[in-house]
């Protein structure tokens, strides 16, 4: 399969790094997986998963990186999936939908700091 396409429609700017993800459905009493950022931003990251979660599948997942020692919890829905390894590999973008202003404070500071 092929990179995602189509119209730039991101707000802010994503940094490509690799963070440290525990994500879960919202509402589920399963336990966290664990995977890694593909990219990050103000709105929403890119992760490898190992599941096709379809468009709108609400998330939780627990971001760690050197902005937040305990991580930072966010809410979000599945904006796309997209095969990667034929059955076994994802990546699925996420938009974030519930971010408390402290939170995204500090992870809008950290982006601005790693993009100058």
């Amino acid at each position: 399969m092929g990179a995602l396409r189509g119209p730039e429609k991101r707000q802010s700017p994503r940094l490509g790094v690799t963070y440290q993800v525990s994500y879960r459905l919202k509402d589920s009493a399963q336990a966290f997986d664990v995977t890694r950022t593909k990219d990050i931003g103000r709105g929403g990251m890119r992760l490898t998963v190992n599941k096709p979660y379809p468009k709108g599948t609400p998330m939780v997942c627990i971001i760690r990186g050197p902005f937040s020692i305990e991580g930072i919890e966010v809410e979000g829905e599945v904006l796309e999936a997209r095969e990667v390894v034929k059955g076994s590999l994802y990546e699925v973008r996420i938009k974030f939908s519930a971010l408390s202003h402290a939170r995204l404070a500090v992870l809008e500071d950290f982006i601005k700091r790693r993009l100058k």
